[in-house]
């Protein structure tokens, strides 16, 4: 792995109508589903990855990030460019890009969709149609064996990138549901 690239825009109105939470302290902004990249690579890069640098950009009237650019390093050196947006209309972008020596992979749709070298790689017949029945069902298989299954990772990324990031005040931002007001 040489580089990558993460794009994760989004639309804040269409997933997080009047949900005030997100926009207090503590509730992540942006970061909430940026978490959801952030898993996947940590899930799929087994070294460390270290925040060198973070934008926070905080709407006046918040006190979470309406967008983040993200300056990312691993243990071995490879640099992780990442672009939160809640501000996001149109198509929503959930992408992440790997440049590699064999060549190009993205993951696309939040992980849903591989290509490999440009060519897509069709994923296994209902792989992704259950995909919340199977989660429910590794949830409810774990509170039977009384066992837990956690990736503090993402989590301790994201309180880095919180303790190290530079906020910067923005426009203010108003959801037309009420919940920033």
């Amino acid at each position: 792995m040489r580089r990558v690239r993460v794009t994760w825009k989004e639309d804040v109105l269409r997933w997080h109508p009047g949900q005030k939470w997100i926009w207090q302290a503590g509730g992540f902004g942006v970061l909430d589903p940026g978490i959801n990249a952030l898993s996947i690579l940590t899930r799929l890069i087994a070294e460390p990855i270290f925040p060198r640098s973070a934008l926070l950009l905080v709407p006046s009237n918040l006190d979470a990030p309406i967008a983040a650019e993200l300056d990312l390093l691993t243990a071995g050196g490879v640099e992780i460019a990442v672009a939160l947006d809640f501000r996001h209309t149109g198509p929503q972008t959930w992408d992440i890009d790997f440049e590699t020596d064999r060549g190009p992979i993205k993951l696309s749709a939040g992980g849903a969709i591989l290509t490999v070298g440009g060519e897509p790689v069709p994923a296994e017949a209902g792989e992704l149609h259950g995909e919340y029945t199977s989660i429910y069902r590794a949830f409810a298989g774990l509170i039977a064996a009384g066992r837990s299954e956690v990736d503090a990772r993402p989590l301790e990324l994201v309180a880095d990138i919180f303790l190290t990031g530079k906020q910067v005040a923005v426009a203010p931002f108003e959801d037309p549901v009420g919940a920033t007001s």
